[in-house]
């Protein structure tokens, strides 16, 4: 993901009339509308006709209503008044009517107070009631499916007795699932295979586990899907079962956080297997004014998957049609100026696979209007979705890293440009605009908007006294304001100065003086400060070079002095003054180095002398003698011959004489 930074304004208005103009945003394609009151709905349509149900949650003026659309104009008709329980579900039965189930919270024997109960339409005006009639608090999260003969299953909770399997027909058939205890308030879902054997996912509180069930040999095959997982929603594949869930990390003591991610769980081989989709924030699980269902998992004719989810601040829609999801906003509260969402979204994809989504806004507690949005593209384009609205000190920094990077799928890249709203005193308001493209054209954008608040100023606090390591002259007001440390987001130094007040041969101790700039308030304050500075030597040297003495007195000696700005003086054992003597024969030297207060310091070196070129001169005097006695030698060896020849003229002379 190729990522570009863009703060211009008049780029920004470039892009947006790119955005516009070039490209229908995706928000754009859906259309939404305010139908009536009522909470936690429920969708599906069919034959060109939207079927909605809703209900209001309240022991005084509770009701279930459905609502029939037909050409974007919806009609009401009230069900029951009493005290009800969602979320809702609803399907179209074989004579194309409409069939809820919710949990009534008091219809049944005392011993049997509250069900399940299925509301059918019988005509076009009158609906019956069917409830389960069984032990316990039944008919919890209830949902439902409709097989090939008109009969209707359905899977819900008992908090007493676990999760229980229903089927009616004339009559209802209740059975146990899964007998372990279990919360409502976190979902189910059932489905039916090709072959109409069910399929069903629920929740278990007490072990925080999202589970699987299946019918084998007419009995209960439960599986592991995944742990602290909730809100399931399941489609039936020829590959087998496909779940999606939301996920959050829940805390020991049973709260759940207000961001999580949403998965997919596929059964491979026996097994489950999952990923992560999408991360979701402003979510609030297992209360009966917040999340109860988020999101819905649905199918298209040609086999794509399709997935809406809320928050209480946007409504998501996206597909996957083999290369990864696409999500975009097609509802945001901030646009329509809700105070918050219901975080809960149902969807539904016509036979012209036509996308259909109900949600609901809060008025207060328990009162709320169902809305209705569709859009004829039921597979996406690519899509960008902002990070949360964040509020940020001035301490943190605002590029994308901390205040987040937006949710992208299919983008080849993506950009965004900053406009200041707010700049007053002490805060600030910025407007970021996240901008996705798809080869290098705009595609989609979502605003996200940072807050900046100033820190207060009076968090500045500073030592009445520092110990500062010994340095140079030069270096001692950097090191002085680096002990100042990180100053608050809100504060300058805006003058500084320094100014020694005792000065030993062992310490310097100096008065600082400070003045800062509050941003958060516009006005100056000060410090004063001591600064105490140790001294151990006088002169700040580095290395030290010696030049040895090679023959005819040519060592030298150079102090490599690193403070230049220092007042020193030299006085060298040979009377030299200067930091560098030269024309030294081999031997120990030394120097006194004072500065301008008589403080000391005393050093001594040794210059290595020629004892090398001695030997060699040694080596010369033996290497001649050794050549004297060789000449010598040979003019012994020449009068020696010389002799000889004269002794055998001698002989040879007598010889001729005799003769």
């Amino acid at each position: 993901m190729k990522f570009i930074y863009v703060r211009s304004l008049s780029m920004r208005i470039f892009l947006s009339f790119l955005l516009c103009c070039s490209y229908t945003l995706l928000l754009s394609q859906w259309t939404w509308s305010e139908i009536g009151a009522g909470t936690k709905p429920s969708i599906t349509a069919s034959d060109g006709v939207v079927h909605i149900a809703a209900l209001k949650e309240s022991e005084v003026d509770g009701f279930l209503a459905h609502y029939e659309g037909r050409d974007g104009v919806f009609s009401i008709d009230t069900i029951i008044n009493d005290f009800l329980y969602g979320p809702v579900d609803i399907i179209i039965n074989q004579d194309g009517r409409p069939v809820i189930c919710f949990h009534h919270h008091l219809v049944g024997s005392e011993e049997r107070r509250g069900d399940l109960v299925l509301a059918r339409q019988v005509n076009d005006e009158d609906w019956t009631l069917d409830p389960t009639d069984d032990l316990g608090q039944d008919g919890w999260d209830g949902t439902m499916v409709l097989d090939s003969d008109g009969n209707i299953h359905t899977v819900s909770t008992d908090p007493s007795n676990g999760v229980e399997y229903g089927r009616f027909s004339d009559s209802w058939l209740i059975e146990s699932v899964d007998p372990e205890p279990s919360m409502y308030q976190y979902g189910t879902d059932i489905e039916l295979d090709q072959f109409e054997n069910i399929h069903m996912t629920f929740f278990v509180n007490r072990s925080s586990e999202l589970r699987y069930a299946r019918e084998v040999s007419s009995a209960w095959s439960v599986e592991l899907v995944d742990t602290d997982a909730i809100f399931p929603s399941m489609v039936y594949t020829d590959d087998g079962p496909i779940i999606a869930y939301y996920k959050s990390a829940r805390a020991a003591e049973g709260d759940w956080p207000t961001s999580g991610e949403i998965r997919i769980a596929r059964r491979v081989n026996g097994i489950w297997e999952s990923e992560k989709i999408v991360d979701v924030s402003d979510v609030a699980p297992g209360v009966f004014t917040g999340a109860r269902s988020i999101l819905d998992l649905q199918m298209t004719s040609d086999s794509t998957l399709v997935m809406a989810y809320g928050t209480d601040q946007i409504i998501r829609y996206g597909s996957n049609s083999g290369d990864g999801w696409i999500f975009t906003t097609v509802l945001d509260a901030a646009d329509e100026s809700f105070d918050n969402l219901g975080q809960q979204a149902s969807l539904v994809i016509d036979d012209n696979d036509v996308a259909h989504i109900t949600t609901f806004y809060r008025e207060d507690q328990d009162d709320g209007k169902v809305l209705y949005g569709f859009s004829a593209m039921a597979v996406l384009r690519p899509s960008i979705a902002c990070p949360s609205d964040i509020t940020i000190s001035c301490a943190d920094s605002i590029q994308p890293s901390f205040t987040g990077l937006p949710d992208t799928s299919g983008l080849s890249s993506f950009s965004f440009t900053d406009m200041i709203t707010d700049d007053t005193l002490g805060n600030q308001s910025i407007e970021r605009m996240w901008i996705g493209f798809l080869d290098d054209l705009p595609i989609d954008s979502c605003t996200q908007v940072i807050t900046v608040e100033a820190a207060d100023a009076s968090t500045l606090m500073l030592a009445d006294t520092v110990i500062i390591e010994e340095s140079c002259p030069s270096e001692r007001e950097a090191l002085i304001i680096a002990e100042l440390g990180e100053l608050p987001c809100d504060v300058m130094l805006d003058t500084f100065s320094i100014q020694p007040s005792i000065t030993t041969c062992e310490e310097t101790i100096y008065e600082a003086s400070y003045q800062f700039l509050s941003f958060g308030t516009g006005s100056g304050f000060s410090f004063a400060q001591s600064i105490v500075m140790p001294r151990s030597k006088t002169a700040f040297l580095g290395n030290t070079v010696i030049m040895p003495d090679t023959g005819s007195f040519s060592g030298s000696i150079t102090l490599d002095v690193t403070c230049p700005d220092q007042t020193l003086f030299f006085t060298w054992s040979n009377g030299e003054t200067t930091p560098f003597i030269e024309s030294l024969a081999g031997g120990n030297y030394s120097v006194v180095i004072a500065d301008t207060l008589g403080c000391t310091d005393s050093l001594t070196f040794e210059v290595i002398g020629s004892s090398v070129d001695t030997m060699m001169m040694d080596t010369m005097i033996n290497d001649t003698m050794m050549m004297d006695t060789m000449i010598n030698d040979t003019m012994m060896m020449d009068t020696m011959v010389n002799d000889t020849m004269m002794m055998d003229t001698m002989v040879n002379d007598t010889m001729m004489m005799d003769t």
